[in-house]
C-alpha cells in the first residue's frame, strides 16, 4: 500500500474518473453507431404486395408510417379536458436545492412517482392495420408533452433554517403528463410479421436492433442521429486526449515512487548488512554481558529509548518492545538508534 500513497490519489483519481467517461462515450458511440447502420439498411413495407406476403414464424425488419388508431377504448387525459391517447406516461419530480461537500449548491430533480397506462394501438397504412406490441421496450418512445405544472414551495423562517441547517432546499414540484395522441403520425421500425390469428404485427425486433416509435421521419431521425455520433466523436477524442495525458502522469510519478521505493530498499539492505557485520564483529570479540540486549542476550544494545534514555535492547528486540522500557517500566515515547564501537 506504500507504493499507492497520497502523492499519485489526484492523478488515480483524474485517470480512472476520465477512462470510465472513455468507456460509457466509446458504447453510446458504437450503439448510435449501430443504429444508425440498421436504419440505413431498413427496407419499407409500405407496399400492399409486401404487407400481403408477411409470414408467421419469422418477422422482417422494417419500417411503416401512418396515423395511431386506437383498437378499442383510448385513455383520457387527466389534466386536459377532451383529449385521449393511446399511451399515456404521468409523472411528478420534486425540484431540490442541495449542498454539496465544497459547500456549493446545486439544482436537483427527484424523481416521486412516474407510471405509464397503455392501451393496444395500431399503426393504419392504407388498407392494412399493423397493431404494434410492447411499445414501452421501444428505444426512442415520442409522446407529446400535453401538460406541465410547476407549484412553488413557500417556506417560514424555520423552514428556511432548517433547510440550510441539512443542506437540502425544496423549491417546487413539477406536474408532467405526457401522451401518444390517437391520430398522430408515427413512423414504426421493428420487426413486421405476422400472428397466428392473421393479425399484422410490430414487435421489438431480434439481433439488437433498435424499436422506434417516432413522430420523425426516417431521414430527420437518421440526421439527429448522425449529429449525435458527432457530437459523441469529438467528446471521445476529447476524453481519449485527457487519459492518455492523465495516465502519463500517472505512470511518471509512478515510476518516481518505484525508483524512490527501490532505493529505499536498497538503503535498508545496505543498513542490515552493516548491522549484521557490526554483531557479527561484536560476537567475535566476545561482547561483555553489559553491553548485550537485556531481552535477547545476544545481539549488542542498538536502540536508546526515550525519555528515560536507557541503552538497553537492541534492533530485533525494539519492534517488539512498544510501551515501556523493560529496565524502569517507563513509557517509550520514541527510540534513537545508538552505535557500539
Amino acid at each position: 500500500m506504500a507504493f499507492f500513497n497520497t502523492e499519485i490519489t489526484t492523478e488515480i483519481i483524474l485517470f480512472s474518473v476520465d477512462a470510465i467517461f472513455s468507456i460509457i462515450l466509446v458504447k453510446s458511440y458504437n450503439k448510435i453507431g449501430r443504429y444508425i447502420n440498421c436504419l440505413q439498411e431498413v427496407s419499407s413495407r409500405e407496399d400492399d404486395n409486401a404487407l400481403d406476403n408477411l409470414k408467421t414464424d419469422k418477422g422482417k425488419y422494417a419500417l411503416v408510417h401512418g396515423p395511431v388508431k386506437a383498437l378499442g377504448n383510448t385513455i383520457p387525459s387527466l389534466h386536459v379536458p377532451h383529449m385521449s391517447g393511446v399511451v399515456q406516461k404521468l409523472s411528478t419530480s420534486e425540484l431540490v436545492m442541495t449542498r454539496n461537500s465544497s459547500g456549493f449548491w446545486w439544482d436537483e430533480s427527484r424523481p416521486i412517482h412516474q407510471s405509464y397506462n397503455v392501451v393496444p394501438f395500431a399503426i393504419v397504412l392504407g388498407k392494412h392495420v399493423i397493431e404494434v406490441q410492447d411499445v414501452l421496450q421501444a428505444d426512442e418512445l415520442h409522446l407529446d408533452t400535453v401538460y406541465n405544472k410547476y407549484d412553488r414551495t413557500v417556506h417560514s423562517l424555520a423552514g428556511n433554517l432548517w433547510s440550510f441547517f441539512f443542506g437540502v432546499r425544496q423549491y417546487g414540484m413539477q406536474t408532467t403528463e405526457e401522451m401518444l395522441k390517437e391520430g398522430t403520425i408515427v413512423t414504426g421500425i421493428g420487426d413486421l410479421m405476422l400472428s397466428s390469428d392473421g393479425t399484422k404485427l410490430l414487435v421489438p425486433p431480434s439481433g439488437n436492433k433498435p424499436y422506434f416509435i417516432t413522430t420523425q421521419p426516417l431521414s430527420s431521425l437518421l440526421r439527429d442521429l448522425r449529429d449525435k455520433k458527432s457530437l459523441f466523436g469529438w467528446l471521445l477524442i476529447l476524453t481519449g486526449g485527457l487519459t492518455i495525458l492523465f495516465g502519463g502522469l500517472l505512470a511518471r510519478r509512478l515510476w518516481a515512487n518505484l525508483k524512490k521505493r527501490k532505493a529505499k530498499q536498497e538503503l535498508q539492505r545496505r543498513l542490515d548488512q552493516d548491522r549484521r557485520s557490526r554483531r557479527q564483529n561484536v560476537r567475535d570479540n566476545e561482547l561483555p554481558e553489559t553491553l548485550r540486549c537485556v531481552v535477547c542476550q545476544e545481539n549488542p544494545k542498538e536502540v536508546i529509548l526515550l525519555p528515560c534514555g536507557h541503552l538497553c535492547i537492541c534492533e530485533d528486540c525494539s519492534e517488539q518492545i512498544t510501551s515501556s522500557c523493560p529496565i524502569c517500566r517507563s513509557h517509550i515515547a520514541t527510540k534513537a538508534a545508538a552505535f557500539l564501537s
